[in-house]
């Protein structure tokens, strides 16, 4: 890879994570005249000034003909990606990953090569495509900058391991997470349910101070057709006591029985 040879600095570059509204914002710099025209590099940095000014359709308008006048070269991946983003705010969602998928057969710079995969993470896990994501959020994971928002980048990558039942590895991410960045929201959300030690998903149904209202409360739940069992737990020098159902590997698993217990229990919800 080249990165970082003989480009010059264009502002500051979104990485839009469309479902949960997070924005990572990084500094990365074009090739300039070395190896597309320097008119082509104007208008690269002039739809990334649309795009951050919500013109969508001219940011795209302006880096169209250069994708179409140099799609194999390496500088066309950055009017791609930011294409891309565009494609996301108006919701053309496929369109994005076509954009994202093209920048980066062709991208060679460090830089925007994790960003590329990152956006195709998020696309593949809003798709309920773990797998894919998983291995898309590998690829980004070391190299992301190292500022929030990258934090929900691992939170996300730890999810989608968790969804398939991969809880070790998940923890695994959660723990870089914590170390990269100890003081962000991000950990801090990660803090309070990384306390959840098991390797399975369950459903909670209601949360009690008193152990026999639990009980109580567990029983009722068996009688009405919901399998369930009372829990002590102590957070933050706290004692509650949970009632939960099941057991499930995979948070496929756990949402399919979820409707089930929500006929019973219409607050119940999946955990972690």
């Amino acid at each position: 890879m080249h990165a970082g040879r003989g480009r010059r600095p264009v502002g500051r570059f979104p990485l839009t994570r469309f479902s949960i509204r997070a924005i990572l914002i990084t500094t990365l710099a074009v090739t300039g005249c070395t190896r597309l025209p320097a008119a082509d590099v104007k208008r690269i940095q002039q739809a990334h000034q649309a795009y951050s000014a919500g013109r969508y359709s001219q940011s795209q308008q302006l880096v169209t003909p250069v994708i179409a006048q140099y799609p194999t070269q390496p500088d066309v991946a950055e009017a791609l990606y930011v294409r891309g983003l565009a494609w996301l705010k108006t919701g053309k969602t496929d369109s994005a990953r076509a954009d994202f998928e093209a920048a980066l057969r062709v991208a060679d710079r460090e830089d925007l090569i994790p960003l590329l995969h990152a956006q195709l993470g998020n696309l593949d896990y809003e798709a309920a495509r773990y797998q894919s994501a998983i291995a898309h959020y590998r690829r980004a994971d070391s190299d992301l900058p190292a500022r929030p928002p990258s934090d929900r980048v691992l939170k996300r990558y730890a999810e989608a391991l968790q969804r398939i039942g991969r809880f070790d590895e998940a923890k695994r991410v959660q723990a870089r997470l914590l170390l990269r960045f100890p003081q962000s929201q991000t950990a801090t959300q990660v803090r309070q349910t990384g306390s959840w030690a098991k390797d399975y998903y369950t459903i909670q149904c209601g949360v009690y101070t008193k152990p026999d209202a639990a009980r109580r409360a567990a029983a009722d739940l068996s009688k009405r057709g919901v399998n369930a069992s009372a829990w002590r737990e102590e957070r933050n020098g706290l004692v509650r006591h949970i009632v939960r159902s099941g057991r499930y590997q995979t948070h496929a698993e756990a949402s399919q029985a979820l409707a089930a217990v929500r006929r019973v229990v219409p607050d119940a919800f999946i955990v972690p």
